[in-house]
């Protein structure tokens, strides 16, 4: 209980007066000044005295906030911003959110070889020169491609689109029982298989078997187009 030393200069100490000490109801409204100055002073409220119904107005976020705003609260968890370009993303454990360049589409590569095939070739033949081609990118490679020419003979001809000196896939040409020397031809579009950056291969044609030997005698005008395409990983 405070006594008449401690109030006797209008100056009563911290802690002189306790909550235990003054009775439910005995300070009302009417008793205490319009403005009750407790700027120097630390009020502690209980948990559950002041509800959102009590509060009215707005709060200003830029002086009322510390900290961050979890993401659990519809915040971010984070205090700063990342660097220009970056974008908001999920961490590589999935557990936070964090600021990071984003990330980019795959890389594809494209390589040809066009030519014109000239001099003549047998049965187990490679056909002309082979694609050599050496990506940038780790991935997987398709194979595609075609020829035309002009057989000497009423003769059918396979074809073996090859990874280096493996037969891929075995293609059969059109044959054309009207007349010798027509037109004939195949096209074709396999899975090369894996590639890894850095590393040369070798995509080329050949001739697995033939009725007879091709681009003989007045065969002519043979062209010759492949295609590998290399899809990153």
């Amino acid at each position: 209980m405070a006594s008449y030393e401690d109030i006797k200069f209008n100056i009563i100490e911290d802690g002189i007066v306790t909550s235990s000490e003054i009775a439910d109801g005995a300070v009302t409204a009417d008793k205490l000044a319009s403005t009750l100055d407790v700027s120097s002073k630390t009020v502690t409220l209980p948990a559950t005295s002041v509800t959102n119904a009590q509060l009215s107005g707005s709060i200003d976020a830029t002086t009322k906030f510390t900290g961050a705003t979890p993401v659990a609260n519809g915040g971010t968890g984070l205090t700063s911003l990342g660097t220009a370009g970056q974008v908001l993303k999920a961490n590589s454990s999935g557990n936070a959110l964090e600021f990071g360049d984003e990330a980019g589409g795959k890389t594809v590569e494209v390589f040809t070889n066009t030519e014109n095939i000239t001099s003549g070739f047998s049965s187990g033949s490679q056909i002309g020169s082979a694609l050599s081609f050496t990506p940038t990118v780790t991935g997987r490679a398709k194979f595609e491609g075609c020829f035309s020419y002009r057989h000497q003979g009423n003769n059918y001809a396979y074809f073996s689109p090859r990874n280096t000196s493996t037969d891929l896939a075995t293609v059969g040409a059109n044959y054309n029982g009207a007349s010798s020397g027509f037109n004939q031809g195949i096209g074709f579009c396999v899975d090369y298989g894996p590639v890894n950056a850095g590393t040369t291969y070798n995509a080329n044609l050949r001739m697995q078997s033939s009725g007879s030997s091709i681009n003989q005698g007045g065969d002519a005008g043979d062209d010759k187009h492949l295609i590998v395409t290399v899809y990153e990983s």
